[in-house]
């Protein structure tokens, strides 16, 4: 990582970053930077490179357990998260950040989800600033500011009996998490089964049944009859 940091000019670049930074702690990183410079120029140059990097094939990483992926495809490069920030509940909200020659993009958007539901929800309180802080609240409700979704209710998932002292508003990362989400972005459809044993069948979108599956062998498949999603299993088409 560092080699290739080195070659792309963004190693240095950091040194200059940090030795206009007046503190002791920046000084302290100061003075060790020579010692690693000469143990970094000392050291075998590798052949590996970093995943997204230019030149490397395509792949999809998808980790069901958080719910995250990440895809390159040619030039393209995509993050996804989505499982984002439903620490109370579920909100069907994914964050994306999406790279490619001509643009990048940094979007929150709309997930279809499905879940196990317990009988319990969660009322989105009146938080201007942050939805799960309520910081500058007091001040910001002096101005007259207040949250248009504030009393809104979402569902939230079944959380595991193993987890010992839950309620409905406190944080927890079973709160929020589906069984199954499915987000279409530019050109891009995903798929995700984060249940632990269940399948699900995915009923693909019309104008993706000629789509490339990035995460399939025969990546021609026949797409317009639904596919079968297996427990921890992603999905990722794109179309031309």
């Amino acid at each position: 990582m560092v080699q290739q940091m080195a070659e792309e000019n963004q190693f240095y670049a950091q040194w200059q970053d940090i030795a206009q930074l007046r503190s002791s702690g920046r000084f302290n990183v100061l003075l060790r930077l020579p010692k690693i410079n000469e143990w970094m120029q000392s050291q075998p140059m590798q052949k590996h490179r970093l995943p997204m990097s230019d030149g490397q094939p395509n792949s999809v990483f998808a980790d069901p357990e958080v719910g995250v992926i990440a895809i390159k495809n040619r030039e393209d490069i995509l993050y996804v998260s989505l499982y984002w920030r439903a620490r109370y509940a579920i909100n069907n909200l994914s964050r994306i950040h999406y790279l490619t020659p001509q643009a990048e993009w940094d979007a929150t958007v709309f997930t279809e989800t499905r879940q196990t539901k317990s009988k319990d929800v969660y009322t989105i309180p009146d938080r201007t600033n942050m939805g799960f802080h309520g910081r500058m609240e007091e001040q910001y409700k002096k101005e007259g500011m207040y949250l248009a979704t504030a009393g809104l209710t979402q569902p939230i998932a079944k959380v595991p009996p193993s987890v010992k002292g839950y309620r409905p508003g406190k944080e927890n990362a079973y709160a929020g998490k589906a069984d199954l989400y499915k987000l279409t972005y530019g050109p891009y459809f995903i798929a995700m089964n984060c249940h632990p044993n269940r399948t699900f069948l995915i009923k693909v979108p019309n104008d993706f049944e000629k789509a490339i599956n990035l995460t399939a062998s025969d990546a021609k498949s026949n797409l317009s009859s639904g596919l079968k999603l297996r427990a921890g299993q992603s999905l990722v088409l794109y179309r031309q």
